[in-house]
């Protein structure tokens, strides 16, 4: 059955200007170090081919700040039409207009201006003609009923209050027996409503990760089928609080010691209530990242 996922009760407009604010630093100083994983070590920690992330433009690598490899799950087919939602610097965009081209095209969306930019340069740069941008949010999606084939996302899900609104769009504009894959954030312990409820948490990575249960929810009520999550991946060098733990599947595995003092003295920074405090130590210690593939 699973746990039903509520909308949270915060500022939806407030929650976004926090995100916009953040990754627009991502995109535009890179270097300057984030509570979570960028750049290329993140994107060894999650697998991906040192080909292929040399073949990427220098400026979008460093800008990534996914949670997992959607491909991990399968690569895309040439000729698809694919959707990435949520596509940063474009990091997973370019390298799917590459395994779909010559035919198939990619519809990149953001919310973020400076990622949206980013991603349209590097896919000029790289030749990529079958790469479209557009400026948007995961609730009300720029996209036709049914005409993607593939949606791919990474670490985006998490960062929206609504997830039954986003995902209700992934169905949506997926085709007949379209998929959905994914990698995002899961947690073993639920989030408080406290947490949940605590803006600067949410724009932590804290407050809006779901439990398995809550994405076994979303499935169910939607109806999506030939569920497939994906293997455990571990690293012994966890950067500081960052909740987007290199890490690519289900399974949880107890943090260190560093990074759940690391995780209060974060939170402390935020001021934030004492119950939010405890709670986002709670959840931190059972907070892991995970991939799938749903099927519609």
């Amino acid at each position: 059955m699973g746990h039903e996922v509520k909308a949270a009760q915060v500022n939806r407009d407030d929650l976004r200007a926090e995100i916009k604010a953040k990754y627009t630093e991502v995109a535009l100083e890179p270097e300057r170090g984030f509570h979570f994983h960028t750049g290329r070590p993140l994107a060894t920690m999650l697998g991906y081919p040192v080909a292929t992330v040399d073949w990427l433009p220098p400026s979008t690598v460093a800008s990534f700040a996914g949670t997992g490899n959607p491909f991990s799950m399968g690569e895309l087919r040439p000729g698809e039409t694919v959707l990435d939602l949520g596509c940063g610097a474009g990091f997973d965009t370019l390298q799917a207009a590459r395994q779909v081209a010559p035919k198939g095209r990619v519809i990149a969306i953001d919310m973020t201006e400076a990622m949206l930019a980013k991603t349209w340069a590097a896919a000029q740069q790289l030749q990529l003609p079958n790469v479209e941008t557009r400026l948007g949010y995961a609730e009300q999606l720029p996209v036709d009923d049914a005409s993607v084939d593939v949606v791919i996302s990474n670490g985006v899900i998490n960062l929206t209050p609504d997830k039954a609104a986003v995902m209700k769009e992934v169905w949506r504009v997926l085709k007949p027996g379209g998929r959905f894959q994914i990698a995002d954030i899961a947690v073993m312990k639920e989030v408080p409503q406290s947490a949940k409820d605590d803006i600067n948490l949410w724009s932590s990575c804290i407050a809006g990760a779901l439990l398995h249960d809550e994405w076994r929810w979303l499935m169910d009520e939607l109806g999506f089928r030939d569920v497939r999550w994906g293997v455990w991946r571990s690293t012994s060098s966890p950067a500081p609080f960052t909740s987007r733990m290199p890490q690519s599947s289900i399974r949880v595995g107890p943090p260190s010691a560093a990074s759940s003092v690391n995780a209060g003295q974060a939170a402390r920074r935020h001021r934030s209530p004492r119950s939010s405090l405890r709670a986002a130590r709670v959840t931190w210690r059972a907070m892991n990242c995970t991939v799938a593939q749903w099927r519609k």
